[in-house]
């Protein structure tokens, strides 16, 4: 223990040390990567994670300069700065593209640190790195949404005759929940390079210091699916019963557009959300998720009779394959890295289809 608290690692015999590091790297759900300090960084580690990121063995990599994931759409700015930065011993932290063995590119994150001797001289670095991608699409199609609730926004008049605008000021207080919801994902996209990655506009605010309307979840436990399958096990009935009720969400929507009786589909919809929320509702890290699907259901319900505009459909939609890509990263594949990875994308869709059913 240390005169200010904090722990230090205790002391090992390097054997054990080794084998201890060993452990760590081959289970860790990071991709990491060790290379050499000397000129061209050769690669001398890359753990599971990082093989499956990009697509390359342990063997192709060894030995390779870590440009090798780099193509025509990396940045070069950053790339100067991390050159900058590992020149001057500095710990680096950026975001940029790189590219996979096939040549598909893909946005990531680094972190790396310099690793010194005895007399402070840098030996080696290590590079700790997370793949943006599902992020990345997740943006794409929350972005896709908002131009189509901004079009509705900008046509939509201010008339008594209109359901939708009965009070003063309602188009001005939509307008402002959109915003809010937008800014849900600015925690995870503050910073130069991640705006650069994401294509950054006037509906994405991403200054220093802003936590966006669920700001208090950052709060919520960083663990990776697996870590929470050991704590919260969910039984392979109750899976199935998710994955039904989910499927059977996606195939009242297809009714409803094709469909005459779209009232009852849209009950049918109600009644599957309403499942979701009770099913995952006993789950105490996706409390907040099951308040806001179960809210959904009212209001979908209450609205069964409402002819519902194609944006809104696309919404339900969205919404629905969100939960499916949630319900299989967090507890069939339990591959997500963080449990609460999805949860501003489930919950702003939620927001948005609350707003706005007429």
């Amino acid at each position: 223990m240390l005169t200010d608290g904090s722990t230090t690692l205790p002391l090992f015999d390097e054997p054990v040390l080794r084998e201890i590091l060993e452990q760590f790297f081959v289970a860790s759900f990071n991709a990491i990567l060790i290379t050499s300090s000397e000129p061209g960084y050769p690669i001398l580690y890359v753990n599971p994670a990082f093989c499956r990121m990009t697509g390359y063995t342990a063997d192709e990599l060894r030995g390779q300069s870590p440009r090798i994931f780099q193509g025509e759409k990396s940045n070069p700015r950053i790339l100067q700065r991390l050159h900058d930065d590992l020149q001057a011993g500095r710990s680096f932290h950026g975001a940029a593209i790189n590219y996979r063995k096939n040549g598909e590119p893909y946005p990531v994150e680094w972190n790396i640190t310099p690793v010194r001797d005895p007399a402070g001289c840098i030996t080696h670095f290590i590079s700790v790195q997370k793949d943006l991608s599902d992020l990345r699409q997740l943006m794409s199609r929350f972005k896709h949404t908002n131009e189509n609730f901004r079009a509705f926004l900008r046509d939509l008049p201010l008339s008594a005759s209109n359901p939708v605008t009965d009070m003063d000021g309602k188009k001005q207080q939509l307008t402002e929940a959109l915003l809010d919801n937008v800014r849900l994902y600015n925690p995870a996209l503050r910073s130069d390079e991640q705006v650069a990655l994401f294509d950054d506009n006037e509906f994405f605010d991403l200054s220093e210091g802003f936590t966006g309307v669920l700001g208090e979840q950052l709060e919520q436990e960083f663990i990776s699916a697996e870590q929470y399958a050991q704590r919260q096990p969910v039984s392979a009935d109750e899976l199935d019963e998710l994955r039904e009720l989910l499927r059977e969400i996606q195939q009242q929507l297809d009714l409803l557009q094709i469909g005459s009786n779209k009232s009852a589909a849209l009950v049918s919809i109600a009644d599957c959300l309403q499942d979701v929320a009770s099913s995952i509702f006993y789950l105490e890290d996706f409390v907040s998720l099951s308040s806001v699907l179960a809210e959904l259901a009212t209001h979908t319900r209450a609205h069964a009779q409402a002819a519902l505009p194609d944006f809104l459909v696309d919404t339900y939609r969205g919404l629905a394959q969100d939960m499916e890509t949630w319900v299989e990263r967090i507890f069939v594949t339990r591959e997500a890295t963080n449990i609460h990875e999805m949860d501003a994308s489930i919950v702003s869709s939620a927001k948005q289809l609350l707003m706005f059913l007429p």
